[in-house]
């Protein structure tokens, strides 16, 4: 895939940039995590930056993903321009945030991407918008906060910081949401394409 190198040849290495591609500003009926913000928050105090590609063009997308060495976001279909401008030094986490991960993700990921690409499962409830085509599309997860950044910890996207860790996303916690409140646990599943 050296065709890769010759489309993009002014950005060969990452820069040690930390980027989250988020998608708390795309309307909510396109589906999103409840309450992204606050891991947005969270994050930006490990020092990535936050990323709306929606914003920028497809050349300033291709620049961010290309030069940065980690990259975390929210399922979408920003995966499948970072599986093809990505190179094998860099480091990708998706989060996912429908049930279960659409299958082309998992297929472009296996066959274009270079990107050390891992996923993160914590989701604790889904809802699907209901009478529409592709309601998992459009749903609206609420996702386990400190289950992601547990996983984004061990798997070295994030600097150990128990402390820390814990008073952030106590603060972040949904307590409306029905599924924290009836005390439900889900442990975080790293999957690999």
């Amino acid at each position: 895939m050296r065709w890769r190198d010759r489309l993009f040849p002014e950005l060969r290495s990452a820069d040690g940039a930390k980027i989250y591609v988020s998608r708390s500003r795309v309307e909510a009926n396109l589906g999103r995590f409840k309450n992204e913000e606050h891991l947005e928050h969270v994050l930006r105090t490990f020092g990535y930056d936050i990323f709306h590609p929606q914003n920028h063009s497809i050349a300033e997308q291709v620049k961010v993903y290309r030069t940065a060495s980690h990259v975390v976001l929210a399922e979408s279909s920003a995966i499948h321009l970072i599986n093809l401008v990505c190179s094998s030094t860099q480091r990708v986490a998706l989060i996912q945030r429908r049930p279960k991960l659409h299958s082309s993700i998992k297929r472009a990921t296996r066959y274009f991407a270079r990107a050390q690409i891992v996923g993160i499962d914590a989701i604790l409830n889904f809802e699907g918008e209901k009478g529409v085509a592709w309601p998992a599309y459009r749903g609206i997860s609420t996702v386990d906060f400190d289950q992601i950044l547990l996983a984004l910890e061990e798997l070295s996207f994030i600097k150990p910081s128990t402390t820390r860790l814990k008073q952030e996303t106590l603060k972040m916690r949904p307590l409306d949401d029905a599924a924290i409140s009836n005390n439900v646990s889900v442990l975080s599943r790293t999957w690999e394409p």
